[in-house]
């Protein structure tokens, strides 16, 4: 397992945990060291415009509220 390929998998966990920004530092790492692995060059570029823009993403939470329709949701349902 070379260093680039580490950057790779320890991205995703990252990712995986929730530490977006950490993620993309590693990806970019990743990117730097010019793997010759296309699949995971590929890879790595559509996930850092992912972790790019997830920040919007995560700031546009919609409220949902839930309510019990109990015309449908009988105990028979």
């Amino acid at each position: 397992l070379d260093n680039a390929v580490a950057h790779f998998h320890y991205a995703f966990a990252l990712k995986s945990a929730g530490k977006y920004d950490m993620a993309l530092k590693e990806l970019e790492k990743f990117i730097e060291a010019k793997s010759d692995i296309k699949a995971f060059n590929e890879k790595a570029y559509r996930e850092v415009n992912t972790l790019k823009i997830i920040g919007s993403i995560q700031e546009k939470k919609q409220s949902i509220d839930f309510k019990n329709l109990t015309q449908i949701n009988t105990k028979g349902s």
